[in-house]
């Protein structure tokens, strides 16, 4: 049997008669509770002690616990652990894939509640190697059992636990049914950060997955924002509260996060995740990413949030960023810079630390420290993020394309190799866009690429003649290519006015679909 002191979880009626001990202290190995330390019998003289207002008292366990969480006259969380006579007095965590529902309602009848609510694994907390190095593995029960003790059980030595000291199995066990279904709803800052979910007295989140601009206004304004939008969670690196739902299905009319359905149902992957759902909220105009530079396309990375232009320090600053970043501004990829790159940003540095994994829609749906949590590193201007994202090109035929036009195209570059070559037939893979130009014509001696002749495609989509080219073409099986040092680039253009070849065109090479180099020529 194991005796447990509630009087931190729930008020103990006071007693009767003399108060007979004080500053009891015992290992846990004494036979009997009079074998610990204390004062002495009758030997209490604190006045705390002497009014009854402090009696303690003991919830006793016998072959099946909840610990860990909390525990009241209503409902107790924790996580599960059980102990069989044939192994002595040991406590052994269960193994969440091990049990299932009925399960969970024969350990909450045996501590006396009503029914069970399986909580999600590893609900409250990592454990340590040793507190797990023995386990229940699985547990089998009809429902009907009074005791654990009566149904089939599977420890360490017969079954495993996949990740045991993290995959372990959590109830919450409820009296009163009439109060479990309200849950209220905060943020752990003023109008920003994670989503805290607060229900039978734990505050818990929600996962990330699935969390989307549709709950984050409804979050926001059901604080008496205008609305909201995603913000990654902080980064930590160990879960310290629950995590109640797994997902909210929010339409984006409700008043409030309590109307949207939800899924209560968590995985152990949301809880390894150590992601959780967060909202920046706005009043006015609500919040936007950009970058500012003389084109759309690169320049120092701001955070426009109602209306007050902010930066994004370059801590941690890496290419999963900028390629999250370029394809929320619709392009296909990009390379981050620091230090400044394309000069100093105005406002406030308002984030920092950011740690995409390269596969989120948005920059604000990736990890970071969080919103005005920056370091001292970021306070001045002198370290703001910046990306150069690059641009979907269009083909060059490489119909006569020759060493001599690759010659003038480091050459417009800025760029000096001697052993350049042309390569054709699309060497380095076939690329995105249309083939635009044809028929390049150089002499090796001009000094910038637009100084040699070249067709424009008539039968692409931007003529205004329309039809299909031959396959060869269309399906890029033709586009220029150079060689330098060995590495294989694609060589393409864009055209930034008119398509008859008399307006400016933009230069790019590319090496397996990402941009090594990119110049806007003007032709004529």
């Amino acid at each position: 049997m194991q005796i447990r002191n509630i009087k931190k979880y729930i008020r103990v009626p006071p007693g009767t008669g003399d108060v007979k001990l004080s500053n009891v202290w015992c290992t846990g190995l004494e036979k009997s509770l009079l074998d610990c330390d204390s004062l002495g019998w009758g030997r209490v003289t604190s006045s705390n002690c002497l009014n009854h207002q402090n009696d303690v008292g003991v919830y006793c366990f016998q072959n099946v616990r909840v610990v860990g969480g909390v525990k009241n006259s209503y409902f107790m969380t924790g996580r599960v652990e059980v102990r069989q006579e044939a192994t002595g007095q040991d406590w052994r965590t269960v193994c969440a894939d091990g049990i299932n529902q009925a399960e969970a309602n024969v350990i909450c009848r045996e501590v006396h509640y009503d029914r069970a609510i399986m909580l999600a694994p590893s609900f409250f907390g990592s454990l340590t190697i040793s507190q797990v190095s023995k386990y229940i593995a699985d547990i089998k029960c009809k429902g009907n059992e009074t005791s654990i003790t009566d149904c089939a059980i599977t420890t360490e030595l017969e079954g495993k636990c996949s990740i045991a000291h993290y995959n372990y199995a959590s109830v919450l066990c409820v009296k009163n049914s009439d109060k479990d279904q309200s849950f209220t709803v905060k943020l752990s800052q003023k109008y920003h950060g994670a989503v805290m979910i607060s229900q039978f007295g734990q505050d818990g989140t929600v996962c990330v997955d699935g969390w989307d601009e549709r709950e984050a206004n409804v979050t926001c304004r059901q604080f008496g924002y205008r609305g909201g939008v995603v913000l990654g969670p902080q980064e930590v690196f160990t879960r310290r509260q629950p995590v109640w739902f797994s997902e909210f299905n929010c339409t984006g009319e409700e008043s409030k996060l309590q109307d949207c359905p939800r899924t209560t149902k968590v995985s152990l992957q949301c809880v390894r995740s150590i992601k959780d759902a967060g909202v920046l909220c706005y009043n006015s105009t609500g919040v936007q990413v950009r970058l500012n530079g003389p084109k759309d396309y690169f320049g120092t990375v701001e955070v426009v949030k109602d209306g007050q232009v902010g930066t994004v320090c370059d801590y941690d600053w890496t290419k999963n960023d900028a390629r999250v970043l370029c394809r929320e501004l619709n392009f296909p990829d990009g390379r981050p810079y620091k230090r400044s790159f394309y000069g100093a940003g105005k406002g406030s540095v308002v984030l920092s630390g950011f740690f995409c994994d390269g596969k989120e829609d948005r920059l604000l749906d990736c990890s970071s420290r969080g919103w005005y949590n920056v370091q001292s590193y970021c306070n001045s201007h002198q370290n703001d993020a910046s990306v150069y994202c690059y641009r979907r090109g269009n083909g060059i035929c490489d119909t006569g394309f020759s060493n001599a036009a690759k010659t003038v195209v480091f050459r417009s570059l800025g760029m000096d190799y001697v052993d350049e070559r042309a390569i054709n037939r699309s060497a380095n893979g076939n690329i995105s866009g249309e083939v635009l130009y044809t028929n390049v014509k150089c002499s090796g001696k001009e000094k910038d690429f637009t100084e040699c002749t070249y067709d424009f495609n008539k039968t692409s989509s931007q003529s205004p003649q329309k039809g299909r080219f031959h396959d060869e073409i269309i399906e890029h099986n033709s586009d220029g290519s150079i060689a330098v040092s060995n590495q294989l680039y694609d060589m393409t253009m864009q055209p930034t006015g008119a398509a008859n070849g008399s307006a400016g065109v933009n230069l790019q090479l590319a090496k397996n679909g990402s941009a090594y180099y990119s110049k806007p020529l003007k032709n004529g």
